[in-house]
């Protein structure tokens, strides 16, 4: 018998709401548990994992960031699709800045292939 190990301490989004992993052991062929950590006040971004710390990043909300687009540096980017820093989210691809967020950088960098305006929604603090 398969079995799998659950990390705890990772959140993700499902249908409005914020789920957490809990820790335990199933069989090979069963999913690891998820918990309810609370609703996102509108839609979410969803088919991300992030650790329980930034869950309320995977939450749209309106504000907090100005859109826009100017060339970034040359070394603006590290390893990741796209990174934030000084306020500012580049898409490493594009090798642009796309957006500065208002109240600064929740989370350094997202190395994940989403839409443009769902990085800048989880990158940016809210």
């Amino acid at each position: 018998m398969n079995v799998v190990d659950c990390p705890p301490g990772l959140s993700r989004c499902v249908d409005g709401r914020l789920e957490k992993s809990a820790l335990g052991t199933v069989s090979g062929t069963a999913t690891c548990p998820w918990v309810p950590l609370g609703d996102c006040p509108g839609d979410c971004v969803e088919g991300i994992v992030l650790p329980e710390e930034h869950a309320r990043q995977l939450c749209l909300v309106e504000g907090g960031v100005l859109l826009r687009r100017s060339a970034a540096g040359a070394d603006d980017c590290h390893d990741a699709r796209f990174e934030c820093a000084a306020s500012q989210v580049i898409d490493c691809d594009a090798k642009q800045i796309v957006a500065t967020c208002t109240q600064g950088c929740a989370l350094p960098a997202l190395d994940e292939e989403v839409a443009e305006g769902e990085a800048v929604t989880i990158l940016c603090r809210h």
